[in-house]
């Protein structure tokens, strides 16, 4: 992928994030963090991390957005290089960082010879720290979980209720707010923790992102034959998911 096609994606990455006006908690979080170290959105496929990162792009001034995914051969570091010194950007924002071999020794290089800040996404944390190369020390990864009953609340329905924990429960500290809502709690489970299921209507929409984690993103040896059993399992296992 040649620089005036990067330079497309980047674009049309922040035109994407001005229909996403409605951000998490972890948004802020991050646009608020200083320092040196490089910051990992990290979480399973479907809750977000994507949006996430177009909102930042669109938020950040001089930050640019890259997709691993669409390049997975591209040399992150040198990609790194000449969108810094040719087009002065101070916040590399790369989606999916895991497609690219050589991502670890890439972040490495940016981190030691760049003055670049970078936020990554990955749907694979683990293999983060599997490397020779030290990223532990350079990274903080930041954890993106799905949909509260809260949040699916607020981003589906525009209805805010108060946040509610656990000790919150034993000591008894919820309103009638918190049980006004319960007859969409069902709907919420039929696909509401999963960000983008927004616009599906079963749950059985989930099978694509069950089916490439395990094909595509799992770090375990499976054969075709071991491909078919697991997802079979699955299916046996839950029915109208796959129905």
């Amino acid at each position: 992928m040649n620089i005036a096609e990067i330079l497309e994606l980047n674009e049309r990455a922040k035109e994407d994030g001005k229909n996403f006006p409605r951000t998490r908690q972890l948004f802020s979080r991050i646009q608020s963090e200083v320092g040196r170290h490089f910051i990992g959105i990290v979480g399973p496929r479907g809750v977000g991390k994507t949006v996430m990162l177009k909102q930042l792009a669109l938020a950040q001034p001089n930050s640019f957005y890259l997709s691993a995914d669409a390049a997975p051969g591209a040399d992150i570091f040198q990609t790194a290089r000449t969108l810094s010194e040719q087009y002065k950007v101070s916040i590399l924002l790369i989606d999916e960082i895991h497609f690219c071999k050589t991502y670890a020794k890439d972040l490495k290089k940016i981190y030691d010879f760049l003055k670049l800040r970078v936020v990554f996404t990955s749907s694979v944390s683990l293999s983060l720290f599997d490397s020779a190369y030290d990223l532990s020390r350079r990274i903080v990864l930041r954890h993106l979980y799905p949909f509260s009953f809260r949040e699916y609340l607020l981003f589906t329905k525009d209805i805010e209720i108060p946040e509610l924990t656990l000790n919150d429960i034993i000591e008894g500290r919820w309103t009638a707010d918190h049980l006004r809502y319960n007859y969409l709690f069902d709907e919420y489970l039929r696909g509401g923790p999963i960000y983008v299921q927004r616009s599906y209507a079963e749950t059985y929409q989930w099978f694509p992102i069950f089916d490439l984690t395990i094909l595509k993103e799992s770090k375990a040896p499976w054969n075709s034959s071991g491909n078919q059993a697991l997802t079979g399992s699955i299916s046996h296992r839950f029915p109208k998911m796959w129905a």
